[in-house]
């Protein structure tokens, strides 16, 4: 600790001590190096587990979005086929039975007329 150290005003003396020995290149302070190591690690886990859970996130929107284009592709595709399969059924009902026909008769009716 020369002049350097105390040559700034309010400055304190800098020793090895206060910073684990890292800004004299000493080894430092085994436990916090093992501290630090087991950060990264944890922050690897969590970043693996973020990913993941990414992944199931897009694939369930994805999910979602391909079940309302069916959803809607079922509604108005199949419409007209169910409209037309009605309409067949009519007709054959209307061949077939012909006095349940929702219209009036179309024979000679008597009626009153003034």
């Amino acid at each position: 600790s020369g002049p350097r150290a105390s040559s700034l005003p309010g400055s304190t003396p800098h020793s090895m001590a206060d910073d684990g020995g890292a800004a004299g290149g000493g080894g430092g302070d085994a436990e916090a190096g093992a501290a630090k190591g087991a950060a990264e690690e944890e922050s690897c886990w969590k970043l693996c587990c973020f990913f993941l859970l990414d992944v199931i996130a897009t694939l369930g929107r994805t999910a979602v979005a391909i079940g309302y284009a069916l959803k809607w592709t079922v509604r108005y595709g199949c419409y007209p086929v169910k409209e037309f399969c009605i309409w067949l059924i009519d007709k054959w009902r209307n061949w077939y039975q012909p006095y349940k026909k929702k219209q009036p008769s179309q024979g000679e009716i008597p009626g009153f007329i003034y």
